[in-house]
């Protein structure tokens, strides 16, 4: 078969839809949407930049894509890989390869230092396909749904006032973090995403807590709760209050480092389920390290 491989340009959005839905038909997830929730997840929650996103085309279809977003990691500008996808009959041919021989030295030459992904733990596939390319494994990352908070549960104390916060300070909201984000829900990238909403915990005459989710999907990106306030149940309470105002109840949250021993040990708490793990996985440009 004869590819030819090149970046996007936002003229093919309405490709990428198609082809996104197309490669995961068969995906043991259901990951079905419109091409608005497409929008809302690739375009405003990814910060897809198609000049680092490429992608594989046959006779003019595009049959594979990596979607892209570049920005400061965890003190490394990285390049993080939102979602790679194949259509079935043409997997088997190395184009995840092949993308990535195409991305990795535009990556270099813009200064990037590493990349950054997340797979499923048991899509062995994907993860030797990644390998192939250079990635390692990095940490372990839980991901959770709720399935009904339990009857009984520590809750806040009455003097606790959980509002929508229009002008949040995130800033202070950084210093409380238990456990280190990963790329997409980093503090400093949760700002331009107009479909997240701030819920915040006062307490005592103070901000004690916080919560930022999606009210169309139920996805929480991040809950903290300030250190000095720990152990008041306001952080149960913040996932009350987003159960009753999102469209979706069953609020879910991703990607928890194994390590944050404390934020998994509450979200158990609250009758989470841990459904699915990753592998965040990295690859360091050499001549960038």
């Amino acid at each position: 078969m004869s590819y030819s491989t090149r970046f996007f340009t936002p003229e093919d959005f309405p490709k990428l839809h198609a082809a996104f839905l197309e490669a995961f038909a068969d995906y043991s997830l259901n990951i079905l949407m419109s091409r608005e929730q497409f929008a809302v997840r690739f375009r405003d929650k990814l910060g897809l930049q198609e000049t680092y996103s490429p992608g594989v085309f046959y006779q003019g279809r595009l049959v594979a894509f990596i979607f892209s977003a570049v920005a400061e990691y965890q003190g490394s500008l990285t390049a993080y890989n939102g979602g790679t996808g194949v259509i079935p009959e043409h997997r088997g041919q190395k184009l995840v390869d092949a993308m990535y021989d195409l991305m990795l030295p535009k990556l270099e030459a813009d200064g990037v230092e590493r990349c950054v992904l997340e797979v499923l733990t048991d899509n062995p596939k994907a993860l030797r396909a990644y390998q192939r390319v250079g990635f390692e494994k990095g940490d372990f990352l839980r991901c959770f749904k709720l399935q009904e908070l339990p009857t009984k549960y520590e809750r806040t104390l009455e003097n606790v006032d959980i509002h929508t916060k229009a002008s949040p300070n995130w800033e202070l909201y950084s210093q409380w973090s238990a456990a280190q984000a990963t790329f997409q829900d980093q503090w400093s990238r949760l700002p331009g995403n107009p479909h997240e909403e701030i819920l915040e915990a006062t307490w005592q005459g103070q901000t004690a807590g916080v919560a930022v989710y999606q009210p169309h999907i139920g996805r929480i990106s991040a809950l903290a709760v300030a250190p000095e306030c720990r152990g008041e149940g306001i952080g149960a309470a913040l996932v009350d209050e987003m159960v009753k105002r999102a469209a979706q109840p069953n609020l879910t949250v991703i990607n928890v480092r194994e390590e944050a021993e404390g934020l998994r040990s509450f979200f158990a708490r609250l009758n989470f389920a841990n459904q699915i793990n990753q592998y965040e996985m990295v690859y360091q440009l050499p001549g960038n390290r």
